[in-house]
């Protein structure tokens, strides 16, 4: 069969960044059962809409995909418009955290035929399969479809156990410069080749603005054997320097890292890389043997420096143990990546100014705060439908941004407040890390402007920097 997998702009703002890891995996499991597998990229390639037309227009296959995050229904909604005008009698499923969240807004608002919930490898196969011999599509696990104007719901499909039995994802099939020449890692070089890796799935905890794709608590890792066969092909074939493990969180289980470590600096691997991790899962002595095994930095989501709303958020950390983690990976020589967020239901004047001044007191960097997003699949979803405060769900949906603009307040604050605080707390971390640290700031600054020019060009980067200081004014 025929199988054309379409990758919708992630960001509309901003070029591609990362490699489309879902859409690759998907793409090497229908090959390896014999499917013929395309791509229109229209993320990496930023196509008008004008000329994705003409290109569905012109594609032949037997079956269509497409899919993403929540931020791409919209675009998403259009393109199934597109795919349908001009193949109407062509399979045309949708897949993703999107409908995995709402699966009912996508088959009744969008031109799909299906959508796939969850991890789509397997279903997406088995509804290729069952399109290829003109079978029914009841008894194909995670799938959703429309059937004589009704919407049948299949029965959800179990995660995969063995994260190892996956074939690495269809590179060949990408414009592997292009995600090459992304950087991954930000204080490094932009001139390094570097790309995203996925090593996990899900995560165990349950914080409350976290959307569950991968399912409610659970977390599966790949063997540290597979990720050093995968981290080996990628330096052979593509001359592979930097690595950001990009997964939900990368160190869950001190043993597994330690292990992977440990084989990297056996196999000795030149590698630099960085991961996500918890301030609740790590110690000096994993810290240090990261360090030693080419790691350069984490990425943190702190979140809050008050107790108040990271009990509310359900971060089952304490500020404390923020503290220490921030104090031991400084000590073991690695660069923290950190996030924080203002608005979760609670939020106060006083807990932004808790957190602004335990940001200065561990004399932290953050050039922007997120503010919290009732994400489809997350409790705060959940809780803002509670509450009325979603009264039109695809009309929200459409409205769902990258969390630095306020999607929907949650707070008790007025939306104008809210913002005010949240400006004044980045102009009061970022001036004062300045006053401390001149030249470091300065060094950020640079280095954030070589990779912005690398993704954006010239003409991009002056546009981001009018905008930014445009919006400053008016605030």
């Amino acid at each position: 069969m025929k199988v054309l997998l379409i990758i919708p702009p992630c960001r509309e703002s901003r070029p591609a960044a990362s490699l489309p890891l879902g859409f690759a995996y998907i793409a090497s499991v229908l090959r390896n059962a014999g499917h013929d597998v395309s791509f229109m990229n229209i993320d990496a390639f930023r196509h008008s809409k004008e000329k994705v037309e003409e290109l569905v227009k012109k594609a032949e296959f037997d079956v269509a995909a497409t899919g993403g995050l929540i931020t791409v229904y919209s675009y998403v909604k259009w393109l199934s418009r597109i795919v349908k005008k001009y193949h109407p009698k062509k399979m045309l499923a949708i897949g993703g955290a999107m409908p995995t969240c709402v699966p009912h807004v996508v088959l009744e608002k969008t031109e799909a035929d299906a959508v796939i919930l969850g991890e789509g490898e397997y279903t997406m196969l088995e509804l290729v399969e069952a399109v290829e011999k003109n079978r029914g599509l009841e008894k194909v696990k995670g799938l959703w479809f429309k059937k004589d104007g009704k919407i049948i719901r299949n029965e959800r499909r179990e995660l995969i156990k063995n994260l190892d039995e996956l074939p690495f994802p269809a590179w060949d099939l990408l414009p592997m410069d292009l995600y090459l020449s992304r950087p991954t890692i930000n204080h490094l070089p932009p001139n390094l080749k570097s790309i995203t890796v996925s090593t996990a799935r899900g995560c165990p905890y349950g914080c409350t603005f976290c959307y569950n794709v991968f399912g409610a608590r659970s977390s599966r890792k790949r063997s540290a054997d597979s990720i050093i066969s995968e981290i080996k092909i990628l330096q052979e074939k593509y001359d592979v320097k930097v690595i950001a493990f990009c997964d939900d969180l990368f160190i869950i289980n001190k043993k597994d890292i330690m292990e992977f470590c440990d084989k990297m600096i056996e196999q000795k691997i030149d590698l630099i890389w960085a991961s996500n991790g918890r301030v609740n899962t790590v110690d000096m002595e994993l810290l240090k043997k990261m360090k030693k095994a080419g790691c350069v930095g984490i990425l943190y989501g702190f979140e809050s420096g008050s107790q108040k709303m990271l009990d509310a958020m359900n971060k089952q950390v304490t500020v404390k143990q923020i503290k220490d983690a921030i104090n031991a990976t400084r000590e073991a020589g690695l660069h923290i990546y950190p996030n924080f967020m203002f608005g979760i239901p609670g939020e106060t004047v006083e807990t932004i100014k808790e957190t602004v001044n335990f940001i200065k007191e561990m004399d932290m960097y953050i050039p922007g705060i997120f503010i919290a997003s009732p994400f489809p699949g997350s409790q705060l979803y959940d809780y803002a439908k509670s509450k009325g405060l979603i009264k039109d769900e695809e009309k929200f949906i459409e409205s769902c941004g990258e969390c630095l603009s306020l999607t929907l307040n949650l707070t008790d604050m007025s939306d104008s407040e809210l913002l005010h605080w949240r400006d004044w707390a980045t102009h009061e971390i970022i001036s004062t890390y300045r006053r401390r640290h001149p030249i470091e700031a300065l060094e950020m600054d640079w280095q954030k402007l070589r990779n912005t020019l690398k993704i954006f060009g010239f003409t991009g980067t002056v546009k981001k920097i009018f905008n930014r200081a445009k919006r400053r004014l008016a605030s």
